[in-house]
């Protein structure tokens, strides 16, 4: 049993080295019970049941023994990763140094050791750390174009690390996707709450959004890219954002006459407004100021929200 402060990371690898030695000490078992039906077969002639159960014995002994040792093998790798040189990257400088004296063996005697430059990250930092590269490389090639090997290299690490925090791209990208999109929610959310009116509701709002775009561009590129929108899951993780802040929005308008819907209709418009321009933005590197931007579009919102007359 783990408690709150285990690193989640060591308890796993610990779980599934039960679950390996398990099916070892089974599949070594297996295997001697078919080396003594050996010598019974050759000595009475190797009756039929016997031979079934001797190859029964065989074959089930491969099956438990062959994964259990590739499992074992990356467990060991991991723990080696951690014991012997966990990896971060260097300040300012796009390269990983080793926090442990690899050469230890071949310094001369009474030689000074390397310096311990980094320690081992915890897990939760090393899973942002990861999150981080991640968001580098998917912004770079794209989430098709991104391969595992190319975060973990990227990273410092092996991909027995990689995988005991993230146990697929499909897993890590996903992630990424509600981590961007929570902080966008979050932002924009402090900054509604502390306006005074509607008006100011709606130009802080855009404020934190243009804000949040200026400061992540990266990860407002993958929440609302392309290839992101033709993933049915990756597509939902971005709509969970669209739809937080149109409701956000659809609050803000009050005019007589107008349903919900209406409402509601309204303010995924002017989410689509505050999106398409972003990408605009981004995508021409325009010199503009988030709070510039902010208040001239959240002027146009409201100045059409004021003019709007329901027929």
């Amino acid at each position: 049993m783990s408690t709150p402060s285990e690193d989640p990371v060591l308890v796993r690898r610990r779980q599934i080295a039960r679950i390996v030695a398990i099916a070892m000490r089974t599949g070594y078992a297996l295997f001697g019970v078919f080396l003594v039906l050996i010598v019974v077969g050759l000595a009475t002639g190797f009756p039929s049941p016997l031979a079934q159960v001797a190859t029964i014995c065989l074959i089930g002994g491969s099956v438990l023994l062959a994964p259990a040792m590739t499992v074992t093998y990356a467990v060991k790798a991991a723990a080696r990763e951690d014991e012997d040189g966990d990896w971060r990257e260097a300040p300012r400088a796009h390269q990983r140094i080793p926090c442990v004296d690899h050469d230890r063996r071949r310094r001369a005697p009474g030689a000074p050791p390397a310096t311990d430059l980094m320690a081992r990250l915890p897990a939760a930092e090393r899973r942002r750390q990861l999150l981080d590269i991640a968001l580098e490389q998917f912004s770079v090639h794209g989430y098709q174009g991104t391969a595992m090997n190319a975060i973990a290299d990227a990273a410092g690490v092996t991909k027995p690390v990689l995988y005991q925090h993230f146990g697929s791209k499909r897993e890590l990208f996903s992630e990424l996707l509600r981590e961007i999109g929570g902080r966008l929610r979050d932002q924009v959310g402090k900054a509604t709450a502390a306006a005074d009116g509607p008006h100011e509701q709606v130009e802080l709002g855009m404020r934190a959004y243009f804000t949040f775009v200026e400061d992540n561009r990266a990860g407002f590129l993958i929440l609302f890219a392309g290839e992101t929108r033709r993933d049915p899951e990756f597509r939902a993780e971005a709509a969970k954002v669209e739809d937080d802040i149109a409701d956000a929005i659809a609050a803000l308008i009050v005019v007589d006459g107008l349903s919900e819907d209406q409402r509601r209709l309204l303010a995924y418009g002017i989410v689509g407004l505050s999106e398409t321009t972003s990408h605009h933005w981004l995508r021409h590197e325009l010199d503009i100021d988030p709070t510039d931007l902010a208040r001239q579009v959240s002027d146009l919102a409201w100045g059409g929200l004021r003019g709007l007359r329901p027929r």
